[in-house]
């Protein structure tokens, strides 16, 4: 999974657009990919 795929451009925009800690935001997305691509599924956004 990219942040493509999720739709964001930036990162740090996009966190601060929700009020969301920019790093923390990374290592969730990093965790929740490691996690899927672990178990072989795929992963479905609705943002």
């Amino acid at each position: 999974m990219s942040m493509n795929e999720l739709g964001i451009k930036d990162l740090k925009r996009f966190a601060e657009s929700r009020n969301i800690n920019a790093v923390r935001l990374e290592t969730a997305l990093m965790r929740l990919t490691k996690d899927f691509i672990k178990k072989g599924k795929k992963i479905e956004v609705i943002l």
